[in-house]
C-alpha cells in the first residue's frame, strides 16, 4: 500500500514548513499528496481538505527542535512551550514525585489531554491536587518522538473531556527503518546517563519499528543546593537557629514524669535539653531547653530515578483496503525519595513517653527543687537515684539524615496495548476501528513508619536508648547494670519501624470507531469531509491502603480512605463537518455528546465552530468557539489523603494564648473530603492571523479566551486553614485542624468544591524565519511567546475576582501564572555541522506567601547552547556528537520565601545542565 509512506512525505513536507527544514526532493510526490487522505491534531476527518494551517491553532515541536532542547524526558519539552505553565515536575515530595504533565494556560495538568498517534495515553494511578487523574509523559522514551503538536484552543468537541484546556499529540517514528543506538550523559546538581536504541523495518505488506530507552539519574538533598541554604537561614552549616529547617520536636527534650491518679504519667518541672545533643548528630543543636536539629537533608528535594520504556508499533496491511495497526508500550519507572529522622506523634504521658527510672541508661536525678539534672557519676554510685523521665523526641536524630536516610521507593508499571483496523470502505470514505487498553500500577514503600506503643515498649523494656549518647558514644556500656550497650541495633529500630506498602492501580480502556471522508461535492468543485464517530471509555481505579494505616495501629490520628474497584463508564458519539465555502473560506463544524450517567456527572453536548479565511495570498485569518466539560473524578467524589509540611504559628499553645512570632514546619496529614459535586465546564474563544511571507518567514498571533465555571478545586488550602488559627495573633483552635496532647499538628481537613470561574485571556504569538547561504550554511530563526493579559479567579459566586495573572497563586489551588513566557532561539546548519543558540525568559510574578504578600518572584533569563558534528560513511554507518549545555550561565531559580525557596513549578533548581550525546544509525 502507499497510502502509508503518501502520509509520511505530506507529514514531513508540513514539519518542514514549521521548524524551517527543507523540502527538496518531495515534489515529485506532489500529484499523489493532493489525493491522499490524511488526519491531523484537532480533527477526527480524515481529508484531502486538510491543510497545514488550520482554524485551531497547533504549535508543533519537531524532531530538530526536540534534540536542541536537549531533552533527556519528555518533560525537558516544558520549556520550549511557553503556552504551558504549572505542570506536574518531578521535583515534588508527594507520590506524584517522579511524574509530570503538560499544563497549558495554567489551567491544571488535567484540563490538557495527552495523545499518542491522535488516540488517548492512559492515565496515572495518583491524581493531582484537585483530584483529577492525568497523564505521566515521563512513561515515554524521547527517542520515540518524531514531533510534539499542541493543540493551544479547547477540544471537547471534538475529543472529549479532559480536552478543556487544549491537546497534546505525540506523534511516534512510525516510518523509522534502519538500526541506531546512542547515549548521554549529563552534569548539573546530579547527573543522569541514558542509553537508547532503535530498530525499524519496512516490507511489502506493511512496517514495524521498537524504541527502546533506559534513563537513570542520581538525586539531590536539600542541602546539596547553596541557594536553599543561604535563604533558609542556615548558613551553609546548619546551625542556625533561626533556620526554615530546625525541628520543633528534635533529639530530645525531658522533664520529670509525675504519676497522676489516673495512672498516667504528666511533665513536671524545667525542660532540660538532651545532654549530649551537640554529639548525637552532625547538625544537633541546643536552643533553649530542647535539643533540636536541622533536618534539611532528611529529604531529597530530586529523587534518584531509574527508568526502562519500550514503545514498539506495527502496521500490517491485510488487504489492499485493510491495514492492522498496533502499539505497545511499557516503561518500569523506580523513584527513590529518601526518609530521615521522622516525627513520632503520640496522645499518651502528656504528649512524650515515659523513660522509668530502671532503664540502664536514664542518669536523671532530682536536682533537688523539681526538676532533673543528668549526673551520670551519681547514678553509678546508686543506680536508686535516678528517676523516672518523660522524653519528647524524634527517635532517630539528624545522624540519620542524608547518606543515612532510609529510601522511600515508589514503583510505577505502565503498560498500553492499542489495536485498530483502517478500512477503505470506497475510495472517500474510511472506517477506522480501535480498542485500547492502559494499566498504570504505583506500589509505595515508605519507610520508618513508627509504632508509638510500640516505641514505648522498647523504651520501656530498656531495648531502646532515648538518649543521645546512643549516637555520641554507641559502645558505652550502662553503669547500672555493666551489660547493656549504648548504641541501638537494628533490630531494636524494627521492632517498633516497619514500612507500609500502599498500591493505586488505574485502567483505562477505550473503544472507539469513526467514519471519515469526502462525502459530497459542492457547486464550486470542493468537497464537503465529514466524521461519525463512537467512543467509550472505561476508567476503573483502586487504591490500597496499608493494613497498619487502614486499622490505625501506628499511632496516627489520620483516617484512611481506601477506594477498591470504584468506576466510571463514559459513552460518546460525535461528528464533524470541513466545509469549503469558497476556495479562500472554510468552516469547521463539531458536534459531541458524552454520557457519564446521572452518579457520575450526567451528561453534556459540547459544539464547536472554527472559520479560516485566506485573506490574501499571505495573510490567513482564523477564529473558532466551543465549550467543554468535565465531570468529577473518582477521587473529587470519594475523598483523598495526603501529608506535607505546614508553617504552624501555634504549635505547642494554648488556645487563648498570643501566637508565635516564627512558625514552626511540621509535616501534618492533609485530608481532603469527597463530596457531590457539579462538573466543571468551559467556553473558549480564539482570534488568530497567521502571516506566510517569503523566504521562509512565517509568523502567527493569536487572541485567546477561556471561561471557565464550577471549577473543582480543595475548598480551602491546608496552609491557609492552619495559618487562619493565628490571623489575629490570638490562637483560636479550627475544627478543620487536629492537634495531639502536645498541641503539635496531626492533620488538616479540607474538601473539593466547585469554586466560581476563571476567565483567562491572552495573546500567543510564534514566528519562523530562514535565511540561506549564511557561512555556507542555513540559519534558522524560531520563537513563541505567551503574554497572559487576564486570569481572574472568583473562589465563589460573589463575583469577586481575585487576579491570578502575574501572581504565584499559591493558597488558591491554580499554578503560578507569569504574565509573559518567550522561547527565542537561532540554529546554524551546514552539511555536517549544526549550532544552536536560544534563549528562556520568564516574567517576574508577585509572591502570595503571606509574609511576603504582594513581594515579586524575580524574572529570569536563561541560556541554552548546543553543537552538533556528523560523520558520514565511517564504517558504514552515519554517528553524530551533540555537546550541549541549558542554563549556560548557572542562574540560580529566583527567590521564594519559602522552606525551599523557589517555586518547583516554574523553575528548575539544578542549574548549568550539560551533556554529552552520542547517536549511531546503521
Amino acid at each position: 500500500m502507499q497510502k502509508s509512506h503518501i502520509t509520511r512525505c505530506i507529514q514531513l513536507a508540513i514539519i518542514s514548513n514549521l521548524i524551517g527544514f527543507s523540502s527538496a526532493g518531495l515534489a515529485e510526490e506532489g500529484v499523489e499528496k493532493k489525493t491522499e487522505r490524511i488526519t491531523v491534531t484537532g480533527s477526527n476527518i480524515r481529508s484531502s481538505n486538510i491543510d497545514i494551517e488550520s482554524a485551531s491553532p497547533v504549535q508543533v515541536m519537531g524532531i530538530e527542535a526536540i534534540e536542541m532542547a536537549g531533552a533527556g524526558q519528555v518533560q525537558d519539552l516544558f520549556k520550549n512551550l511557553s503556552v504551558n505553565s504549572g505542570s506536574e515536575m518531578s521535583t515534588s515530595q508527594n507520590s506524584r514525585q517522579g511524574l509530570s504533565q503538560f499544563s497549558l494556560r495554567g489551567l491544571g495538568v488535567s484540563g490538557t489531554l495527552t495523545l499518542v498517534n491522535g488516540r488517548r495515553a492512559g492515565l496515572s494511578p495518583v491524581a493531582s491536587d484537585d483530584g483529577f487523574f492525568f497523564t505521566d509523559i515521563n512513561q515515554y522514551p524521547v527517542n520515540m518522538i518524531e514531533r510534539v503538536e499542541v493543540l493551544t484552543d479547547g477540544a471537547s468537541a471534538t475529543y472529549g473531556s479532559e480536552a478543556v484546556g487544549g491537546v497534546v499529540n505525540i506523534i511516534t517514528r512510525s516510518n523509522f527503518e534502519g538500526f541506531e543506538i546512542g547515549a548521554e550523559a549529563r552534569d548539573s546538581s546530579n547527573s543522569a546517563y541514558q542509553l537508547n536504541a532503535a530498530i525499524g523495518s519496512a516490507f511489502e505488506e506493511g512496517k514495524f519499528s521498537t524504541f527502546i530507552n533506559y534513563y537513570q539519574q542520581d538525586g539531590n538533598f536539600r542541602g546539596d543546593f547553596d541557594f536553599i541554604q543561604q535563604r533558609s537561614n542556615n548558613g551553609g552549616n546548619g546551625l542556625s537557629t533561626d533556620s526554615q529547617f530546625d525541628s520543633g520536636t528534635g533529639a530530645g527534650r525531658y522533664q520529670l514524669a509525675e504519676l497522676g491518679a489516673d495512672g498516667n504519667y504528666s511533665r513536671s518541672g524545667a525542660t532540660v535539653p538532651d545532654p549530649h545533643c551537640a554529639d548525637s548528630g552532625p547538625v544537633n543543636f541546643v536552643a533553649g531547653s530542647n535539643c533540636r536539629y536541622n533536618f534539611i537533608n532528611q529529604r531529597r528535594l530530586i529523587a534518584e530515578e531509574s527508568r526502562l520504556q519500550v514503545f514498539t508499533q506495527f502496521d500490517y496491511a491485510l488487504s489492499d483496503d485493510v491495514e492492522l495497526y498496533s502499539e505497545l508500550s511499557y516503561s518500569s519507572n523506580e523513584i527513590r525519595d529518601a526518609i530521615g529522622g521522622a516525627v513520632l506523634r503520640t496522645t499518651t504521658h502528656d504528649g512524650g513517653f515515659l523513660v522509668p527510672e530502671a532503664h540502664p541508661f536514664n542518669y536523671f536525678v532530682s536536682d533537688g527543687s523539681g526538676g532533673i539534672a543528668w549526673d551520670e557519676a551519681a547514678v553509678a554510685a546508686d543506680p536508686s537515684q535516678a528517676v523516672d523521665v518523660i522524653v519528647r523526641q524524634r527517635p532517630l536524630t539528624s545522624a540519620f539524615d542524608g547518606d543515612n536516610a532510609a529510601d522511600i521507593v515508589r514503583q510505577f508499571d505502565n503498560t498500553r496495548t492499542l489495536v485498530g483496523l483502517d478500512i477503505a470502505l470506497t475510495d472517500d470514505l474510511y472506517l477506522d476501528m480501535s480498542y485500547m487498553y492502559a494499566r498504570s500500577k504505583m506500589t509505595d514503600r515508605q519507610p520508618r513508619s513508627y509504632n508509638a506503643d510500640a516505641y514505648a515498649g522498647a523504651i520501656a523494656s530498656g531495648q531502646w536508648n532515648p538518649f543521645g549518647f546512643a549516637n555520641a558514644n554507641p559502645s558505652a556500656v550502662s553503669v547500672k547494670d555493666g551489660v547493656s550497650v549504648s548504641g541501638n541495633s537494628d533490630a531494636a529500630l524494627a521492632s517498633f519501624s516497619s514500612n507500609r506498602t500502599f498500591v493505586t492501580e488505574s485502567v483505562q480502556k477505550v473503544a472507539e470507531a469513526t467514519v471519515s471522508g469526502d462525502v459530497f461535492e459542492l457547486s464550486n468543485g470542493n468537497f464537503v469531509s465529514m466524521a461519525f464517530g463512537a467512543q467509550w471509555r472505561e476508567f476503573t481505579y483502586s487504591d490500597i491502603a496499608d493494613s497498619l494505616s487502614e486499622f490505625r495501629l501506628d499511632g496516627r490520628a489520620d483516617p484512611v480512605f481506601s477506594i477498591i474497584d470504584a468506576k466510571q463508564d463514559v459513552y460518546a458519539v460525535y461528528t464533524e463537518a470541513l466545509i469549503p465555502a469558497s476556495d479562500d473560506l472554510e468552516i469547521q463544524l463539531a458536534l459531541r455528546y458524552e454520557d457519564y450517567g446521572k452518579d457520575e456527572g450526567g451528561d453534556t453536548t459540547d459544539p464547536k465552530v472554527g472559520v479560516k479565511y485566506q485573506a490574501t495570498d499571505n495573510v490567513l485569518l482564523r477564529g473558532s468557539w466551543g465549550t467543554s466539560f468535565q465531570a468529577p473524578s473518582i477521587r473529587n467524589t470519594s475523598g483523598a489523603v495526603g501529608s506535607g509540611a505546614l508553617d504552624d504559628l501555634a504549635n505547642g499553645i494554648k488556645a487563648g494564648d498570643p501566637c508565635k512570632a516564627d512558625a514552626d514546619a511540621l509535616n501534618a496529614a492533609q485530608i481532603t473530603l469527597g463530596r457531590d459535586l457539579k462538573p466543571q465546564s468551559s467556553t473558549n474563544y480564539n482570534l488568530g492571523l497567521v502571516y506566510e511571507g517569503d523566504n521562509g518567514f512565517t509568523t502567527s498571533l493569536d487572541y485567546f479566551v477561556y471561561q471557565y465555571e464550577d471549577l473543582i478545586q480543595t475548598g480551602d488550602d491546608f496552609q491557609t486553614i492552619v495559618d487562619g488559627e493565628c490571623l489575629s495573633g490570638t490562637f483560636k483552635p479550627d475544627s478543620r485542624v487536629v492537634r495531639d496532647a502536645a498541641g503539635q499538628l496531626n492533620s488538616v481537613t479540607s474538601s473539593f468544591v466547585n469554586v466560581g470561574e476563571v476567565k483567562a485571556t491572552g495573546l500567543d504569538w510564534t514566528g519562523q524565519y530562514r535565511i540561506d547561504d549564511v557561512f555556507d550554511g542555513e540559519l534558522r530563526l524560531n520563537g513563541n511567546a505567551t503574554y497572559i493579559t487576564k486570569f481572574d479567579i472568583a473562589l465563589d459566586n460573589s463575583g469577586t475576582a481575585f487576579d491570578g495573572a502575574g501572581n504565584r497563586n499559591r493558597f488558591i489551588g491554580f499554578g503560578a501564572i507569569p504574565e509573559l513566557r518567550a522561547n527565542v532561539g537561532m540554529s546554524w546548519i551546514s552539511e555536517n555541522h549544526m549550532a544552536g543558540l536560544s534563549l528562556r525568559y520568564i516574567s517576574d510574578y508577585r509572591d502570595d506567601t503571606p509574609d511576603e504578600l504582594g513581594e515579586d518572584i524575580d524574572s529570569q533569563t536563561l541560556v541554552d547552547a548546543q553543537y552538533t558534528i556528523v560523520l558520514d560513511d565511517v564504517m558504514n554507518t552515519t554517528t553524530s556528537f551533540t555537546l550541549g549545555v541549558n542554563n549556560l550561565f548557572d542562574k540560580e531559580p529566583p527567590a521564594v520565601d519559602t522552606r525551599i525557596a523557589y517555586d518547583g513549578q516554574t523553575h528548575d533548581p539544578r542549574g548549568r545542565i550539560a551533556y554529552l550525546r552520542a547517536k549511531v544509525t546503521f
